[in-house]
């Protein structure tokens, strides 16, 4: 475990990152089915340590989370309760075909506002905030890239 992060409770009877939440009194695989949540944790490199830091500071500030620790080798962030996404500084490109990160939104409102935030930011625009029904009747969702062309999505299913 890296100097300190805050262990994992094991049989914590719930996690958060985010929206979305992991019930489970124990982690095995039938309680990872039944849940919404799979992922402990992503992590991403950044050829922009300090500026990356600073960007996702301000664009999961709306998602309810925040920078937990930045030691400039790691910058880990989350809630307390759930250390969720980490930056490492990277020599190299960093950003592979295809890939993306999702976030989940509480509501339509919160997605504009991570998309607002990430542009005011540097972030560049993929999609506008807007319904996709080319994915579900409720998919509400936008997608921006971040300063390394991570591309960053945040979606809900909320009405409002």
């Amino acid at each position: 475990m890296r100097a300190g992060r805050k262990p994992a409770q094991p049989y914590a009877p719930q996690r958060r990152c985010g929206a979305a939440t992991l019930q489970a009194a124990h982690y095995s695989s039938t309680s990872i089915e039944n849940s919404r949540l799979m992922i402990d944790h992503v992590s991403i490199g950044s050829r922009h340590y300090a500026e990356a830091t600073a960007f996702y500071t301000r664009v999961l500030a709306p998602l309810g989370l925040g920078l937990l620790r930045d030691c400039g080798k790691e910058a880990a962030f989350g809630s307390a309760q759930n250390w969720c996404f980490f930056i490492y500084p990277a020599d190299a490109p960093v950003t592979a075909p295809g890939a993306h990160i999702a976030w989940r939104a509480a509501s339509r409102e919160q997605v504009a506002r991570v998309h607002t935030v990430a542009l005011a930011a540097g972030g560049k625009d993929l999609f506008t905030p807007r319904l996709r029904p080319d994915i579900s009747d409720s998919y509400f969702g936008a997608m921006f890239s971040d300063l390394d062309g991570h591309r960053v999505e945040v979606t809900t299913d909320a009405a409002e």
